[in-house]
């Protein structure tokens, strides 16, 4: 049996069994293996944009005797699927724009599958914003600690119709995940601490540069900065609310 990393295997477990899944940027292949020998899906279209990560994958699959259950594909994102190909998507370890783009760029794709599975690697609240306005409904997300490192992730459905949620507390759920804050998750509850920590610290250590700082126009980048870093620590604080 394959071993998958915790992130990968948490990203993994996110899935319903389905019929077939294109793995996005599937670097090795090994999630694919993975799904297969889990009998959570019998087919897997494994697909990345470099060669070099299609080859190794490649050579996986053969060493794991999979040839019949894996397809390989050189695309750059769902640009080599057809629509209704496959009923799931997984999209783990690129930048949070990038998969924002994979799904605009391909959005009759996208929305044909059952479920998507995504773990951006930055810029999570982006994703969640992107699927927030465009229709999809976020059903489940989880959140793991790896090698000293916080990976949320989450698993989304289209459903046509934007989820309508308090305006004062839509950027936090956009930042930390509705699911993760009502279901007091206690990765997310660590990493929060964590962030409030380094914030405190970086505003603190900003309002004495502050006071010693006579260049006006470092000052006044020093103030958006200011500005910027007491509205995440709001957000934070609103976060760690739903722990008290």
């Amino acid at each position: 049996m394959v071993t998958l990393s915790r992130r990968l295997q948490a990203v993994a477990a996110l899935a319903e069994p389905g019929k077939t899944v294109a793995d996005i940027g599937c670097d090795h292949g090994y999630v694919g293996i993975w799904l297969i020998q889990q009998k959570i899906f019998p087919r897997v279209i494994a697909m990345d944009v470099r060669p070099g990560p299609l080859e190794t994958a490649k050579k996986n699959v053969a060493l794991y005797r999979m040839e019949d259950a894996i397809e390989l594909r050189l695309s750059d994102g769902l640009r080599m699927l057809e629509i209704g190909e496959a009923d799931c998507m997984i999209c783990a370890g690129m930048g949070g724009a990038l998969i924002c783009h994979i799904l605009e760029n391909e959005s009759d794709k996208a929305k044909a599958m059952k479920q998507i599975i995504l773990q951006p690697q930055s810029e999570l609240f982006l994703v969640r914003r992107f699927l927030r306005q465009h229709g999809y409904a976020i059903i489940k997300e989880d959140m793991v600690k790896e090698d000293g490192k916080y990976y949320p992730m989450l698993r989304a459905v289209w459903q046509e119709e934007t989820m309508k949620l308090a305006e004062d507390r839509q950027d936090i759920y956009d930042a930390y995940g509705r699911l993760l804050l009502e279901g007091r998750h206690p990765v997310l509850y660590e990493w929060l601490l964590h962030e409030q920590t380094v914030t405190c610290d970086i505003l603190s250590g900003l309002q004495k540069a502050m006071v010693e700082e006579r260049d006006t126009a470092a000052g006044e980048r020093q103030k958006l900065r200011l500005s910027e870093l007491k509205e995440k620590q709001r957000r934070i604080e609103a976060a760690l609310s739903y722990y008290a």
